[in-house]
């Protein structure tokens, strides 16, 4: 978000923000912040102060939970302010974000006003008691998230997730997320990278794995970046195969470095993705990618960029396998094609101005 707000200025939008992020959780007394989810009363203070000093056009609003609590869409469009919402992950319909629980997807919450599942399972941060007030807050706030006048979904996938579970198909737009380009990285490197959270819904076990079956050039390494809870398992593996380099968490800088090392970025979610950040970075870069089938990953990835992984009919090996065996330097140079013609910053921010003055101009 801090790239868009960013991108928006240089382009000459006068942008304010309103913000909280998880760092307030220890400045702030346990009942309040636990209430925040339904009704945050330092958030709508705020937000009708800011209303009335800055008189904005639109409010454009990314994640509110679980500090901000979606009254401040009902401030806004009391105040005649309207609302657009770019959704980039499943909260709508499940507390943790992901539809993804015990390993696998999880859609038991999906048509439940309760989500009782979720206070069932503690999904929220793995606790019951953290669940609860997320659980109210999606209760509370059905009818708030009616009156947003545009909801701009990350992929076609969400998209279509969100008119399932029933808003409103005219006011559901896909924008893909931007990348600011940090220029061609160059020449494909000789490894192979996944960047990302380490854990089980990303298909880290499931690469490690297939690593160790994989026929592959002598010379070519896993680069692994990250943190997350299988942290000791890969430095582990990384300890013992000098074919595996844990790199641990990276600055951008650092990141882009690590692709540069790479001539492949393999993006092995077994969770259902709502777009793929990563994959928008490694086509900025030059570098063709192997994704799973899940969520909105297929919608990024086609022959002339690298190689879909059916997770149900094929071991993750076959399509490393194939991606590099495959013309990469070929695929590295239609993925940074495809960067600049879809996943580009400025393009993504000539749109995002779009919605903004559709919506004035009503």
């Amino acid at each position: 978000m801090d790239e868009e707000v960013t991108a928006l200025s240089e382009s000459g939008v006068d942008v304010h923000m309103l913000e909280r992020n998880s760092d307030d959780l220890t400045r702030m007394r346990v009942a309040l912040a636990a209430a925040g989810p339904v009704y945050s009363h330092s958030s709508v203070r705020e937000l009708r102060s800011q209303l009335k000093r800055v008189r904005p056009d639109v409010m454009h609003v990314h994640n509110v939970f679980p500090l901000l609590s979606p009254w401040i869409v009902r401030v806004a469009t009391e105040a005649g302010v309207p609302v657009i919402q770019t959704v980039h992950n499943f909260r709508h319909s499940c507390v943790k974000g992901t539809h993804f629980r015990d390993d696998r997807a999880c859609m038991d919450c999906v048509g439940r006003r309760l989500p009782l599942p979720a206070l069932t399972h503690g999904c929220y941060r793995e606790s019951a008691v953290q669940t609860l007030p997320m659980a109210l807050g999606a209760v509370a706030h059905h009818g708030s998230w009616r009156r947003v006048s545009r909801f701009l979904a990350v992929s076609q996938f969400v998209r279509d997730h969100l008119c399932a579970i029933g808003f409103p198909d005219e006011r559901v737009y896909i924008k893909p997320n931007g990348v600011r380009d940090a220029g061609h990285a160059g020449k494909l490197g000789d490894h192979v990278l996944f960047a990302g959270r380490l854990s089980e819904e990303k298909g880290l076990s499931q690469l490690l794995n297939a690593w160790q079956r994989l026929r592959r050039p002598p010379s070519t390494r896993l680069l692994i970046a990250g943190h997350g809870p299988l942290v000791d398992q890969v430095a582990a593996v990384a300890s013992r195969d000098p074919s595996v380099e844990y790199l641990g968490s990276l600055t951008t800088v650092e990141l882009a470095e690590a692709r540069e090392r790479a001539r492949l970025v393999v993006v092995p979610s077994l969770g259902p993705e709502t777009f793929g950040r990563v994959v928008a970075e490694a086509f900025a870069g030059g570098r063709p990618v192997v994704v799973s089938d899940r969520g909105a990953l297929p919608e990024l990835v086609d022959p002339d960029v690298g190689e879909v992984w059916r997770v149900d009919s094929e071991p993750l090996e076959g399509a490393l396998e194939r991606a590099l065996q495959s013309d990469l330097d070929a695929r590295g140079h239609s993925a940074r094609a495809r960067f600049v013609t879809r996943y580009g910053e400025q393009q993504s921010v000539r749109t995002l101005i779009q919605h903004y003055q559709e919506l004035t101009q009503r």
